[in-house]
């Protein structure tokens, strides 16, 4: 004996409308709540396969990108390096100049009245001192409308002249100020009253009266002073300048590396190699190659002199040639990581919108169609409870 119910035909009909309409009424809320009209290979096993082939290749190209991005962070540390590098040597260069041309030294030239000016007017100091009595014989001051020039000659044979002329009444401060002013040396009285003159240059005085021998105290030849050089320190000075600037190009090459790797130490340990691309051999690679001063083949000298001078400026000139050459390919790796970090970046977008589009729902669409199942749902029960009517009047009868 069969335990199922017996149902009528119309009544297995209307069940089985309303068990479709349900089936549908779930799979559309699955589909609005998702936001994705294929969930599983079940809904469309073309679709879905093809979405997730695109989205892999999307994740995989998004993981390339860190080591382009760490790449080009890397070229671009060299290159910055590069930069101060040449910045550096070319400061070594102009000390090399320096010294080539015997300028920018700190040799000094001086001269010093060899009589005290301690004699004069009662209560009168040195500098308030007439020019015509400064000491005790005037025959060694300045008569009125003398003149004295001032000519200062350099170590590049530069030279300045200044003429001061003796007005009536002109007191030693009033000459000191006037030489002070004038650019070509400086004029002091000291502290025992004589009076000094100094010059970064070759100095020398001319008196209008050639006659004098001795003027304001100083002795002169034929109406001329001449200076004495102090001791020159100027190739020292050079020399430690320019070490100074090639030990702080080795410090920049030591310092430009990034993440680990360094492009101007040269080794093959410092070669950067990225890879561009998941599903083929695409890959950039970068030498690596030293910068420092014994890559460059620069040397630091003992002394930096005129003698030695053009040799390091040379060994310069072509330790920046090389610079500007690495510079050049540097630039042009740079260029590339950053195009292939764009065209990657567009690559992933372009690949996530196209399997977006395999799988995404029409949410307006899929609303519209809960709404219409819920419709149809309400009216197959209503359907159900009329082909049930013939059952309950048999039911009726029965009472």
């Amino acid at each position: 004996m069969s335990d199922s119910v017996l149902l009528t035909s119309n009544i297995r009909s209307n069940l089985l409308a309303l068990q479709n309409t349900a089936s549908m009424l779930a799979s559309a809320q699955e589909r609005l709540s998702t936001g994705k009209k294929v969930n599983s290979a079940l809904d469309n096993a073309t679709a879905f396969f093809t979405s997730q082939s695109l989205s892999d290749r999307a994740s995989n190209l998004q993981n390339l990108l860190d080591g382009i991005g760490n790449g080009l962070s890397t070229v671009k540390a060299a290159n910055q390096g590069l930069q101060t590098i040449t910045s550096l040597l070319k400061s070594a260069k102009a000390v090399a100049q320096q010294a080539l041309s015997g300028s920018g030294g700190t040799t000094n030239y001086s001269a010093t009245s060899t009589t005290a000016q301690t004699t004069g007017p009662t209560g009168s100091t040195p500098q308030a001192k007439a020019l015509s009595s400064v000491l005790t014989s005037t025959a060694n001051g300045l008569a009125d409308g003398d003149t004295l020039t001032f000519t200062s000659v350099d170590t590049n044979n530069v030279s300045k002249t200044f003429t001061f002329t003796n007005a009536p009444g002109a007191t030693v401060s009033d000459l000191v100020n006037a030489v002070n002013a004038s650019g070509v040396g400086t004029a002091k009285v000291n502290d025992n009253g004589t009076l000094s003159f100094n010059s970064t240059g070759n100095l020398s005085i001319t008196s209008s009266d050639t006659t004098q021998t001795a003027i304001l105290g100083f002795t002169a030849v034929a109406g001329v002073i001449s200076t004495t050089a102090g001791t020159a320190t100027t190739g020292q000075d050079r020399t430690s300048q320019f070490n100074d600037l090639l030990t702080s190009v080795d410090q920049t090459a030591t310092d430009s590396n990034y993440n680990g790797i360094n492009l101007l130490l040269g080794g093959a340990s410092n070669k950067l190699s990225v890879k561009l691309d998941d599903t083929s051999s695409s890959k950039l690679e970068v030498d690596s190659e030293d910068v420092t001063t014994t890559g460059l083949a620069l040397t630091k000298p003992t002394t930096l002199d005129a003698s030695n001078a053009q040799t390091f400026i040379d060994s310069i000139d072509a330790a920046i040639s090389k610079i500007q050459n690495l510079q050049s390919a540097y630039g042009t790796k740079q260029t590339i990581l950053q195009a292939r970090q764009d065209f990657t970046n567009n690559i992933v977008t372009t690949l996530k919108s196209g399997s977006d589009a395999l799988v995404t729902a029409d949410t307006n669409e899929e609303a519209a169609n809960v709404l219409a199942l819920q419709t149809r749902q309400s009216l197959s029960q209503s359907a159900l409870s009329l082909a049930n009517q013939a059952n309950q009047a048999v039911l009726q009868l029965l009472r």
